[in-house]
């Protein structure tokens, strides 16, 4: 089930961090996240009931933690870029490193609250099965992707990339 749940949530909203620390283009990285985001939007509520037996899935309730923590900012950001273009590159460099210091923060966060249940998962094999997971995706997508290699390691990030938060 859990595999299955992974499977349908694509769009991982840290694809352009990993675009960045992999050498890929990053403003390319944008367009798939908010396509296979909007794609989990609707496919998990649609999906989930047909392959879990009696849950009921809320699109509204996927979609609004993407609106306020990825879109919003996203669409301020685009805004404030063409409107003040300079502002963007004196901030480019604070901001880029405000998002790597808040990314280990939450990465921290999550795995120090949610300890227990780590815990418990070790040993099941769970851990295991979804890294092997999204090992073959990232080699699938590797293997099918195009000649050009930043090109490749953005479509196997993209692949590879599952959105945990929906």
């Amino acid at each position: 089930l859990g595999l299955l749940l992974l499977g349908f949530a694509a769009g991982a909203p840290l694809l352009p961090k990993l675009a960045e620390a992999g050498r890929a283009d990053v403003a390319s990285a944008t367009t798939p996240m908010v396509l296979l985001m909007a794609a989990s939007v609707v496919v998990m509520p649609l999906a989930l009931p047909l392959f879990v037996k009696g849950v009921q899935v809320n699109a509204w309730q996927i979609a609004a933690p993407l609106v306020v923590l990825m879109l919003a900012p996203l669409a301020l950001g685009m805004a404030a870029r063409s409107l003040v273009p300079r502002l963007g590159a004196r901030l480019l460099p604070v901001l880029s490193n405000a998002s790597d210091v808040g990314f280990v923060a939450v990465v921290l966060l999550v795995c120090g609250t949610n300890l227990t249940a780590l815990a418990g998962v070790l040993g099941s094999g769970a851990i295991g099965a979804a890294l092997l997971f999204v090992v073959l995706l990232f080699a699938g997508a590797w293997a099918l992707g195009e000649p050009n290699p930043a090109g490749r390691r953005l479509l196997a990030y993209a692949t590879a990339g599952r959105n945990v938060g929906a």
